[in-house]
Parts: structure tokens; sequence; C-alpha cells
């Protein structure tokens, strides 16, 4: 269930992973006293960012590669590029 609270942490954690490539949602969550297996953690964080599975860094949902570029779903823009 979601409180102003439990909201705040899911934002942390966002914040503290967004434009890096060395933290994890495991390590991030823990740190603030949240489980990474909930699931409304991780539909917040889907929602804003996502881990390329090219670089590893946290990127933002709208740096997501389109669809049509025949790597993995979850690949940034820039790796499409080549960049």
């Amino acid at each position: 269930m979601s409180t102003p609270e439990k909201d705040a942490l899911i934002e942390t954690v966002i914040d503290n992973l967004r434009g890096t490539a060395t933290g994890s949602l495991e390590s991030e969550c823990e740190a603030v006293g949240l489980s990474s297996d909930d699931e409304e953690v991780t539909a917040a964080v889907d929602q804003q960012i996502f881990n390329c599975t090219q670089c590893g860094w946290w990127c933002e949902i709208d740096e997501k590669a389109s669809d049509d570029h025949g790597l993995d779903e979850w690949t940034c823009r820039q790796c499409c590029e080549g960049g």
C-alpha cells in the first residue's frame, strides 16, 4: 500500500540510481528500508528509469531505444547509435 513516506523513499531510490552505472536496485532499496521485490517499487522504477543491458547505466525511460534496433528491449539510444 502506497503512503507518502513510501513514495518519498521510492523517489530517493530512483534519484540515487538515475544517471549511474554503479548502483543496483537491490542495494538502493535496502539502504532506505524497502524491498526490491515489492511490486509497487519495481512498477515506480520501471515508469521512470531502466538499466541499459548494453552499457549498464540507469537511464531515463524516454532514453529507451525504439524496438526496431534489433537489440534487447532495455537498450538506451546512445548504445544503439554506437556511442
